[in-house]
């Protein structure tokens, strides 16, 4: 999802194909990196035109999908609930670093699911005047999905951990092992 609006408001007055507030962009990866504009069957939000400026992503009600929140100039806050794959499996990951940052930015962790890996990183940063919620949530299918799950987790520091028998459909806050000195 991309949000954006130029920055001049007077932009119009000197391009023709230029605007000051533009819609929303929702694209869709096939899984083969070619991605699809879902503006039409997204809502009417993908159809309007704002002034937008700072986009957070993040499970704002914790059922394990990803809905989004931005910012308008001059305007009230856009929440987009996400209720697509409601009949999908999900596992959702909090890391808390003790040895590496707190955050754990920079963390990758990999689920083997069946014959894949998926594979995330925790990143800081992300939109202008926003910030992302740090969980991780893995989608693991049509429900119900495996009966347990587990993660491997390669901390900041380098330190590799695997976390076994966690429980799909929630979320799992992962601690950080102290680090073995030797």
């Amino acid at each position: 999802m991309i949000v954006s609006g130029h920055v001049n408001k007077i932009v119009e007055q000197t391009r023709a194909n230029v605007t000051y507030k533009e819609p929303p962009l929702l694209l869709r990866n096939n899984g083969k990196g070619v991605f699809r504009d879902m503006r039409e069957s997204a809502g009417p939000v993908f159809r309007n035109r704002c002034d937008a400026r700072g986009l957070a992503v993040g499970d704002y009600d914790n059922d394990g999908d990803t809905d989004t929140i931005f910012v308008c100039l001059q305007d009230t806050p856009v929440l987009l609930r996400n209720n697509a794959g409601q009949n999908n499996a999900w596992i959702g990951l909090q890391l808390v670093g003790t040895g590496s940052n707190r955050d754990a930015i920079g963390a990758k962790l990999i689920v083997q699911l069946g014959g894949h890996k998926l594979a995330r990183w925790i990143t800081g940063g992300a939109s202008v005047f926003s910030s992302h919620d740090n969980r991780v949530i893995f989608g693991l299918g049509n429900k119900p999905g495996p009966e347990t799950v587990s993660v491997t987790i390669r901390w900041p520091n380098g330190q590799t951990q695997t976390v076994k028998d966690l429980r799909p459909n929630k979320y799992h806050k992962i601690i950080e092992p102290a680090r073995n000195k030797s």
